[in-house]
C-alpha cells in the first residue's frame, strides 16, 4: 500500500542501512590493518601471519599421499565380482523361538520336581510290614497327601516317590538318618 510517507520511509530506511554498514565496516577493518606508527603491533602481526616450516612439512606429506592415491589403478566393473547369492547363516533356528506344547510340559514338569525336591526328607522306615517317612517333620505314609498336593506314592531306603498332577518325581533322603528293619 502506497501513502504519502512512501518515500520518505524508503530514504530514511536507506540512510540507517548506510549508517549501519559503516559501523559494521568500521568495527572489523580495524582488526585487519595496523597503523604505521605502531611498528610492533604490525610486526607482530606480520609474525602471526607467516607460515611456519612445520606446516610446509605436512604439506609435503599431504602430497606424497595424493601422488601414492593417484598412482592406485582405478577399479572398474570389468575387474570386480560381487557376490549376489543370498547369505545364509549356519544357525537355522529363528531369533525368537516360541516353546512348544512338550517344551511348556516339560519346563512344567522340571518346576514341579524342584518344589518336591525342597521337601526335608529326613529319614525313612521300611519293614515287611510297614512304610514310614518323615518329609517336614510330620510322618507320612504310602497314599497320603502332603504340603502343596504332593501325593506319596513310594517309600523307598534312600528315596520317596511324589506326584503332583500327574508329574512322578524322586526326592533323596537324608543319608544320615536312612532306617531299616
Amino acid at each position: 500500500m502506497i501513502n504519502k510517507y512512501s518515500g520518505i520511509s524508503i530514504v530514511l530506511l536507506a540512510i540507517i542501512s548506510i549508517g549501519v554498514s559503516w559501523m559494521i565496516y568500521k568495527k572489523y577493518t580495524k582488526n585487519f590493518y595496523v597503523s604505521s606508527n605502531d611498528s610492533l603491533e604490525s610486526r607482530q602481526l606480520i609474525k602471526d601471519i607467516e607460515i611456519k616450516p612445520e606446516a610446509f612439512a605436512s604439506l609435503e606429506i599431504m602430497q606424497n599421499i595424493v601422488k601414492k592415491l593417484s598412482e592406485t589403478p582405478v577399479e572398474t566393473d570389468t575387474n570386480v565380482i560381487l557376490a549376489l547369492s543370498p547369505i545364509t547363516s549356519k544357525d537355522k533356528r529363528p531369533l525368537v523361538t516360541i516353546p512348544s506344547d512338550a517344551e511348556k510340559q516339560r519346563r512344567r514338569a522340571a518346576e514341579i520336581c524342584r518344589q518336591a525336591r525342597r521337601f526335608n526328607v529326613s529319614m525313612s522306615y521300611i519293614s515287611a510290614d510297614e512304610k514310614y517317612a518323615v518329609v517336614a517333620d510330620k510322618f507320612v505314609r504310602e497314599g497320603q497327601v502332603i504340603d502343596n498336593k504332593f501325593k506319596i506314592i513310594q517309600i523307598d531306603s534312600d528315596t520317596i516317590k511324589v506326584q503332583k498332577s500327574g508329574v512322578n518325581c524322586n526326592v533323596k533322603v537324608n543319608s544320615s538318618n536312612i532306617a531299616q528293619r
